[in-house]
């Protein structure tokens, strides 16, 4: 028996027609850069999907994607919040989180291909520790090409890599603060736009479309943008596809310190400028390499990473650049500066024992000492639990007085108004009192039905209401 076309008219089936194909509940936009090395990432995905549909990014994941991606309704507000923040960044990863709003993505618009805007392809061969970053940086020179050429501005996979510093195109360092607002950004924000600054909305690329931006081009660095760039690009196919069970990564690892260091761990170790400890963890499976360690490994042994990763080499694939050695290593981010105690505890005690009438609050102190207030919490708890507790009582004491003044000022313009023959209504009252009271906060409402009340200005059932 034949199936039916829904597209014929009597139900019957009708070869002359064609089969619909199915509907997408959102837009089938259709990603940017598959298969090469500026790859779109998923969270500049997100952003242009709101974009063709005319909302913002924030209304996208408050309506679609955050019901899906976190379930229960009681945190969603909160989660959301810590998406369009900090957490967004993850969303580029090959964590638990990308893979569900990959997932949601494809659902939602029908596509297979969004796998490949994140990094989970080199999930079990990579280190997932300094993958992506947390702000979103950018080639200014790409953003005015693409401008320039009527291209779609997106965000590039590549732009979220934590260890990439530099364009491979342009050689130029990455900017990482808006040239209006010198206000830096997450990936996902509540009105995000690619190409320009969610803050003050202000274009980030080069306005002419001519010149360089702003730093020196530092040769090894582009290099290590370019290794990464083909990663992107060839490591879907070599990783992506499921057809290594595991990394050879150990294999090769073995092999290059047989064949070019007999042996000596710690030779290898100081040639890549690393603890011994991590080519021992290499060696036993035990720790699989940070994305910036790999890259650093393939310029120094010209060998590619996803030949590192997925293909058996021979001794004659290794090509050592024993110059390289004398490179300073490459890290992903500058230590913090040491903190000194006894000025924390100084500044705590000293706020511990105010008494004034505004004591600083544990955030005031945190920037002051230019500090977190978990560092604080975790040092001297009793010191903050103090500060806390003494701030908060003056908060406390500030709201009484605060109702104090607001009701007082509300039932003089009440009764002024009345004793003048006009009803105190609630316009009337504002115009009277100063301008600091906001009829709208509930002090002041609840003085002004209080006053009515008790001057016979309010129905019975509003009486009954005050007096209740």
């Amino acid at each position: 028996m034949k199936p039916t076309n829904p597209n014929a008219s009597d139900g019957m089936w009708n070869p002359l027609l064609p089969e619909l194909p199915e509907r997408s509940r959102l837009y089938s936009l259709a990603p940017i850069g598959l298969g090469t090395g500026e790859i779109e990432s998923v969270t500049s995905y997100i952003s242009r999907l709101a974009i063709a549909h005319t909302v913002s990014t924030w209304t996208l994941l408050s309506r679609e994607i955050g019901p899906k991606l976190f379930d229960s309704n009681p945190i969603l507000r909160s989660r959301l919040g810590e998406l369009v923040a900090t957490t967004g960044s993850s969303l580029n990863g090959e964590n638990d989180t990308s893979r569900k709003a990959v997932c949601i993505l494809a659902s939602l618009t029908c596509r297979t291909d969004l796998r490949h805007l994140t990094m989970a392809f080199c999930r079990g061969y990579v280190s997932s520790r300094f993958l992506v970053g947390v702000k979103q940086i950018w080639c200014p020179q790409c953003l005015a090409e693409w401008k320039a050429q009527s291209l779609p501005i997106y965000w590039p996979l590549l732009w979220q890599i934590m260890a990439v510093k530099v364009c491979p195109k342009h050689g130029i360092p990455f900017e990482k603060c808006c040239p209006v607002c010198k206000c830096s950004f997450f990936p996902v924000s509540a009105h995000t736009r690619p190409g320009y600054c969610p803050r003050c909305y202000q274009w980030l690329g080069l306005h002419d479309g001519r010149g360089s931006g702003t730093g020196a081009i530092d040769s090894i660095e582009r290099e290590h943008a370019v290794c990464l760039s083909d990663f992107l690009r060839d490591g879907q196919r070599a990783m992506g596809m499921g057809r290594m069970e595991k990394s050879v990564f150990p294999e090769n690892v073995e092999l290059l310190l047989q064949s070019f260091f007999q042996g000596n761990v710690a030779a290898l170790a100081r040639f890549m400028k690393v603890h011994r400890s991590t080519i021992i963890g290499w060696k036993n499976r035990t720790q699989a390499p940070t994305l910036l360690l790999l890259a650093d490994l393939s310029q120094k042994v010209r060998v590619s990473p996803e030949a590192l990763l997925c293909r058996h080499l021979q001794s004659a694939d290794f090509e050592v650049r024993w110059e390289a050695a004398d490179r300073p290593p490459r890290k992903c981010f500058v230590a913090p500066p040491k903190v000194d105690l006894e000025k924390m505890r100084r500044e705590l005690e000293e706020a511990a024992s105010d008494n004034g009438i505004s004591p600083a609050s544990l955030s005031q102190i945190a920037a002051r000492l230019g500090c977190r207030q978990t560092t604080l919490q975790r040092r001297f708890s009793e010191l903050v639990e103090k500060v806390k507790d003494r701030y908060q009582k003056a908060q406390a004491l500030k709201r009484q007085v605060r109702a104090k003044i607001f009701r007082s000022a509300v039932r003089s313009a009440v009764i002024d108004l009345h004793k003048a023959g006009y009803y105190p209504s609630q316009h009337r009252v504002k115009l009277e009192v100063p301008e600091f009271i906001d009829m709208r906060d509930p002090v002041a409402y609840d003085e002004w039905k209080c006053a009515l009340a008790e001057l016979g200005l309010l129905g019975r059932r509003s009486v009954r209401a005050a007096a209740a």
